[in-house]
């Protein structure tokens, strides 16, 4: 192979050493050099291969390699009894490329708009980056976009125009999405749930949704202001973060609505029961997460009255652990669990 006429006496692989990121592909050269001092590119008539096939992978006729965990291996190229060989080191995936969403042309003016960045890494994994890039907008009195810690990504339609949104993180930007604010009339607001009857103690999330004189709907409960008949029974929250919320006080109804820009919505009667707490269910049963996971967990209560009602916010969660190991960590309020080495543990609610 390679010279005829003289002996191949080593192979240099080439780039040597190199540092490359999970999920891209690096092709490795080959050159030989002969007898007579001379070199040849033998990248072609080399057979490639790579000690540890599970952090990259090789053409074993190109040279091509395709990087697949972090770690290291040796891509070696051998012709006949003659080798050569360089580390590969396959580094954490590297963020490619930021999409943003939704991806809406217009925004109606003095309303909001909560866009979320996602990531895309070399390996094509994503990754929700909204709460750590940087929002920006190109004409802010036109659309304001947060970047307060919690509130990120959250755009208000200030006044009417155009302006461009967009994203950056560690230099990766995102395109830019024209979005127009228009002058549309908002028509009628319409909250839900369309009936609510729960215990006394526990609360309800009210939601507004804005239907336009286009047809066009979007959620308004943030912009509203909410009222309870009688807020005795059920207070409603009008606090930034937790407006909607609800909390049945004590037994009796009370109609709760809400009103944005002097449009007043549908009338919700809200009952408040005597109901006792029976038993409690959480969902989902028996399930299995791989480590380093997050699972959404949900606790159900039934009460004597046979309801069934969303308690997640109001119980403590707890857990039995089984062969000895704390394995979950739990988030309160948001029944989250988290796992961190490979055992079982029996979620509880109280």
């Amino acid at each position: 192979k390679g010279n005829s006429r003289h002996k191949l006496i080593s192979i240099a692989v080439t780039p040597i050493n190199p540092s490359v990121a999970k999920g891209l592909i690096r092709q490795f050269k080959a050159t030989g050099t002969y007898t007579d001092h001379s070199v040849q590119d033998v990248t072609a008539l080399a057979t490639w291969s790579s000690s540890n096939p599970r952090k990259a992978m090789v053409n074993n006729v190109t040279g091509s390699v395709t990087t697949v965990a972090t770690g290291n291996t040796n891509i070696k190229a051998t012709i006949d009894s003659i080798s050569g060989s360089s580390v590969l080191n396959v580094t954490p995936a590297l963020l490619t490329s930021i999409e943003i969403t939704p991806t809406i042309n217009s925004i109606t003016h003095g309303l909001t708009k909560q866009f979320k960045a996602t990531g895309i890494f070399s390996d094509k994994s994503t990754q929700n980056l909204t709460q750590l890039v940087t929002w920006i907008s190109s004409d802010p009195s036109k659309i304001e976009i947060e970047n307060t810690s919690g509130k990120k990504g959250i755009a208000t339609a200030s006044k009417l125009g155009s302006s461009n949104i967009k994203a950056v993180y560690k230099f990766v930007q995102s395109s830019p999405i024209p979005i127009t604010v228009t002058d549309l009339k908002l028509k009628s607001i319409t909250i839900s749930p369309s009936s609510s009857s729960i215990a006394k103690g526990l609360t309800q999330q009210f939601k507004a949704i804005g239907t336009f004189i286009d047809g066009s709907e979007q959620e308004i409960t943030n912009l509203v202001t909410w009222y309870s008949s009688k807020s005795d029974v059920v207070p409603i929250n009008n606090s930034a973060g937790k407006k909607g919320l609800a909390t049945a006080l004590s037994i009796g109804s009370s109609n709760i609505s809400a009103i944005y820009n002097s449009i007043s919505s549908n009338k919700i009667n809200f009952n408040v029961s005597a109901a006792t707490l029976d038993s409690i269910k959480i969902n989902p049963v028996n399930n299995n997460i791989a480590k380093g996971l997050t699972q959404q967990y949900t606790a159900l209560g039934v009460y004597s009255d046979s309801t069934i009602q969303d308690i997640s916010d109001s119980v403590y969660l707890g857990l039995a652990p089984i062969l000895h190991q704390l394995v979950f960590t739990i988030r309160p309020n948001h029944v989250k669990a988290t796992l961190y080495r490979l055992e079982r543990a029996k979620i509880t609610a109280t």
